[in-house]
């Protein structure tokens, strides 16, 4: 490296070392200086001139350092002074750097030859390159730049965490010295043109610990004519002000003064809001396209179902823009093209529209104008689904009657039932007089293509004469067709499961009975285990029969409850009455578990007894509901051959033949019914007397019409068809009616007598336990008689001990007696009586006491014998509970066991009152008698709450609209439903032709519009 390459990096390194120091220097110590000056302010909020005269004295302290520390020793950094602190750092150099520097510069000008110049300056050259390379000025700060840059960070840290003010100090010619103290709201803004603005003053917490109030602070505004002028505040409280100005249409500045000081000047500047400038609505409807200046014109008008296109021209830039109807929850988003804003939307109702505009700085117009559209006329159509109103379940041969109701303000031009099906909803156009204005109809939905396990949803639409025309929905229905066959006969296979296992666990509850009445311990104990296994499987069958009824539409409601409380009863007795047999067999009474084993054996018998007879109910339904599905495949195949007008086509007549197939299938599963009934059955009789023979021959007649293509024959043969079949539907019927009918009034009357015969033996008993009290009380009074006078004759012998002059001691003791005599402390008497030697045979009786009376049998004669009476009461209680079981399914009052035990404890009771043991013949006879009252408790509100007197009942209610098995859906399906609920299928109770023509006539006639909703109501109940 040369030596000019090596001095002029020298220079350039004392440079930077200068400027580095001087920097620091100057830096550190004037951020120190400023950051004093700036926690003075802080503290003690100097006045303006104090802080000018600081920045000047600042300013020139400035510049004083600057020469000092940066210019001086710049100028002083020159040649000669280099290559000196090069000479110090490397003596060799001192003789030649200088001196070749000088010659380097100067060309033979000091009279040296050019030779020895050139080789002085080469070996100049030579040393530079020599020397090592390191640099000749490396900066260290000195102690003074140290000293100067921590005070500067120490200054700088401290001021910025006390919050000072550097704007106040460095810049002191901006002076706002309130804005430290007082924060102005809603400070530069821009606001809607003609809004109210709320100023207000709040104070810092500097300024709440300088001890400002809002009070101090006056409120100064500046409005175009460039002056100040003092407003009054609105609101002023201890910590902040508020001031609300009139409507702004003009620049408006304002500030805060307190004394001398002010807060900077805030400016509010109003903006129009943004609008429209031009808005037009252009309604397209089936009479042409039409303009509308919204603003100009009167209300935008259209017709219903028109489409409404709102278009508006802007005076700014938009961010948004939406169009708000007040007919519509939420408003529309516009969309811009070419500059311009619209949206639209269809003509409904009479509504007023305005725009929700918002500009690109966020300004929304607060009360923008509203606009009127009127929609004229034509309103859309209603239908609505009269009948069914719940989800209904239907077997697949089943039909289900749609009652409907539509109207439009115009005329209904189509109506129409659309069931929904997984390929695609089905459309089905239904009678419409032309030009009507409102209809009243029902229409029949055959299943018969639905399979089993699907939901078939349905509803009505009906559309009037607008352009394009309007529609209308009804709510939804719904059918689920289930499986009935198949239920039923589950059903009926868990009946013979449930008497196969009561049969099963009475006789093994009977077999049990017998071993402990013998007192054959190991046959008693091997028949008990015998029962506790078959028990609960009896009573989880019936169960399970009950469970599968609820699932089969075509189960007897009756039989049903039947075998609820049967299941019901049957768990209670088992949980009862196997625990209390075991004990019995354990504490070796085998009377005992002889008595519980019987009740067991009783209980499961009168079950099977009464479910076999409601089962006979069940098969006179299933009779009547098989002759109702021949009945109704017939009358179909009569109203088919008559729609076909006397035209009998192949086709058609092979579709009959296969409809008449189902009838046949009909008629045989109906007479192998009738084959199965016993023969010594009351109703056997009569349902062999049934034309059933008849219908046959019917419908081999219309068999033959059908193959040879007679229409005329076909439909006579039809007729005859129908009308034979409804004979045997209706013979069915009545004869079910009978059996069911027969069937739950001797339910009733069993359940009547048994609850006569329970309040009879309650009352009897509460007879004889009132004659045993009178007994009772009769000899308690005696007993105090008796304590009464013992009392006085101690007391007389204490008076005659007395009056007799006795010693001392003896006079102590028989005042001390009668003391405690007095006070009732008989014992401490006794011991006092005896200390007077005069008185020992006093003592001596009052501490024998008085004696139990002599059992007087005579005086208990009434009691036992009202006793006797009540027990025979309860003997003929228990009859009747145990005749009654066989119809009801339970025990009415529970086991028939509890009137056993009350007959025990009323024997005992009988027996003491006939020895004269009035008090325990009272007690034996209350334990009976509460017994027999939580019988007659138990008995009122039967197994299930519902009351013995009942059961049975339900059974002929389904015979009052056999057949169909439409229902409402259960629980936990769709809707609810609380139990079997029979609704007439579509030809089923449907109003006569003449009456429907009729009603529809008279709809269309002028009446008040309140009178709707009840005739409504009226057709509603027509087709039910």
């Amino acid at each position: 490296m040369s030596l000019e390459k090596r001095a002029f990096g020298w220079r350039a390194q004392r440079r930077r070392a200068v400027a580095l120091e001087a920097a620091v220097r100057i830096l550190g110590w004037g951020l120190a200086a400023a950051a004093a000056m700036a926690a003075a302010d802080r503290l003690l909020v100097l006045p303006r001139p104090a802080r000018m005269a600081a920045w000047l004295a600042g300013a020139a302290a400035l510049v004083l350092a600057v020469r000092r520390e940066l210019a001086a020793p710049w100028r002083a950094g020159g040649w000669e002074s280099i290559f000196a602190d090069a000479a110090r750092r490397w003596p060799a150099t001192r003789p030649m750097f200088s001196s070749a520097w000088a010659l380097g510069g100067d060309r033979g000008g000091r009279g040296v030859s050019e030779e020895l110049r050139r080789e002085h300056l080469a070996r100049a050259d030579a040393l530079a390159a020599g020397l090592p390379e390191e640099p000749l000025y490396p900066w260290k700060p000195t102690r003074a730049a140290r000293a100067g840059a921590f005070a500067g960070a120490a200054a700088l840290a401290l001021g910025l965490a006390a919050g000072a003010s550097w704007t106040r100090v460095l810049a002191p010619w901006l002076d706002a010295p309130l804005d430290r103290l007082v924060v102005l709201s809603p400070g530069d803004a821009g606001v809607d043109w003609g809004a109210l603005v709320l100023l207000s003053a709040r104070l810092t917490p500097e300024g709440k610990a300088a001890g400002l109030r809002g009070a101090d602070l006056t409120l100064e505004t500046r409005g175009a004519d460039g002056a100040w002028r003092a407003a009054a505040w609105d609101a002023v409280d201890g910590e902040s002000a508020s001031f609300e100005t009139g409507a702004l249409t003009g620049r408006l500045d304002y500030r805060a003064r307190r004394r001398g000081m002010v807060t900077s000047v805030k400016r509010l500047l109003p903006v129009p809001a943004p609008r429209f400038k031009d808005a037009r609505a252009v309604v397209h409807g089936s009479r042409g396209v039409k303009t509308f200046i919204l603003g100009e014109d009167a209300a935008a008008r259209a017709r219903r179902g028109d489409w409404v296109t709102v278009r508006g021209v802007s005076e700014a830039p938009l961010a948004s823009a939406l169009l708000r109807l007040s007919t519509l929850p939420a408003p529309i988003a516009m969309r811009e093209a070419g500059g311009a804003w619209s949206a639209g939307f269809m003509a409904e109702e009479d509504a007023a529209l305005s725009f929700l505009l918002v500009s690109r700085d966020a300004r929304r117009d607060p009360s923008p104008p509203v606009y009127a559209l009127s929609v004229l006329g034509d309103a859309k159509p209603s239908v609505e689904l009269l009948s069914p109103q719940v989800p209904l379940q239907a077997g697949p041969r089943d039909s289900v009657t749609i009652a409907y109701a539509a109207r439009d303000d115009g005329a209904l031009t189509r109506l129409e039932l659309v069931v929904h099906a997984p390929k695609g909803d089905v459309r089905r156009a239904l009678t419409l007089e032309r030009g009507s204005a409102e209809t009243i109809g029902d229409a029949a939905l055959a299943l018969r293509e639905h399979a089993p396990g699907s939901l078939v949803e349905f509803w009505l639409e009906a559309f009037d004469d607008a352009s394009p025309p309007q529609s209308a929905r009804s709510e939804k229905g719904s059918v689920e067709v289930v499986d009935v066959d198949a239920a039923h006969t589950a059903a009926l296979a868990a009946r013979e499961r449930a008497l196969t296992a009561l049969d099963r666990a009475a006789e093994a509850a009977e077999a049990a009975a017998k071993a402990s009445a013998a007192g054959d311990d190991r046959a008693a104990r091997e028949t008990a285990r015998r029962v506790s296994g078959l028990w609960p499987v009896a009573a989880g069958a019936v169960m399970a029969w009950n469970e599968a009824m609820r699932d089969d539409v075509r189960a007897n409601p009756g039989l049903a409850d039947q075998a609820a409380a049967a299941a019901e009863s049957l768990a209670a007795a088992g949980m009862e009455g196997l625990p209390k047999a075991a004990s019995a067999l354990e504490r070796g009474d085998f009377a005992g578990s002889a008595r519980e084993q019987t009740a067991l054996a009783e209980q499961a018998r009168a079950a099977s007894s009464a479910l076999r007879a409601g089962s006979s109910v069940q098969s006179a339904q299933d009779m009547a509901d098989r002759a109702y599905d021949a009945e109704r495949e017939g009358r179909e195949i009569g109203e088919s051959i008559e729609r076909m007008k006397g035209a009998l086509a192949p086709a058609q007549a092979a579709e009959l033949q296969r409809a008449l197939d189902a009838v046949d299938s009909a008629l045989e599963e109906l007479r192998k019914s009738i084959d199965a009934l016993p023969e010594a059955s009351p109703e056997a009789g009569q349902v062999r007397e049934l034309p059933l023979n008849d219908a046959r021959e019917s419908a081999a007649a219309l068999r033959r019409a059908l193959r040879g293509g007679d229409a005329a024959g076909a439909a006579k043969a039809a007729r005859e068809l129908a009308e034979r079949l409804s004979r045997v539907a209706k013979g069915l019927r009545e004869s079910g009616r009978r059996v069911a009918g027969g069937q739950a009034g001797r339910a009733k009357e069993a359940a009547e007598r048994v609850a006569q015969a329970w309040r009879e033996a309650v009352a009897r008993q509460e007879k004889a336990v009132e004659a045993a009290r009178r007994r009772e009380n009769a000899r308690l009074a005696g007993m105090v008689r008796a304590q009464k006078e013992l009392l006085l004759r101690t007391q007389d012998a204490i008076d005659s001990a007395l009056s007799s002059a006795p010693s001392a001691e003896t006079e102590r003791a028989a005042r001390a007696a009668r003391e405690s005599l007095s006070a009732g402390r008989i014992d401490e008497a006794v011991g006092r009586l005896r200390a007077a030697k005069a008185l020992h045979a006093a003592a001596a009786a009052l501490e024998r006491g008085v004696g139990a009376p002599v059992p007087d049998p005579g005086a208990a004669r009434e009691a036992a014998d009202a006793q006797a009476s009540a027990r025979e009461s309860a003997g003929r209680l228990r009859r009747e509970v145990s005749g009654a079981a066989g119809l009801l399914g339970f025990m009415p009052g529970g086991p028939v066991r509890r009137i056993d035990d009350a007959m025990s404890e009323q024997a005992a009771s009988e027996a003491f009152q006939r020895r004269g043991d009035a008090a325990e013949g009272l007690r034996r006879g209350e334990a009976a008698l509460a017994i027999l009252q939580e019988g007659d408790k138990d008995s009122s509100g039967g197994p299930s709450g519902g009351g013995a007197s009942g059961m049975g009942g339900a059974m002929s209610r389904p015979f009052e609209m056999p057949g169909s098995v439409v229902r409402a859906a259960p629980r936990g399906a769709r809707g609810s439903a609380t139990g079997r609920v029979r609704l007439p299928s579509a030809d089923e109770y449907r109003p006569p032709r003449e009456l429907r023509e009729e009603l529809e006539r008279s709809l269309r006639e002028p009446r008040p519009a309140a009178h709707d909703s009840a005739i409504k109501e009226y057709f509603r109940r027509l087709v039910r």
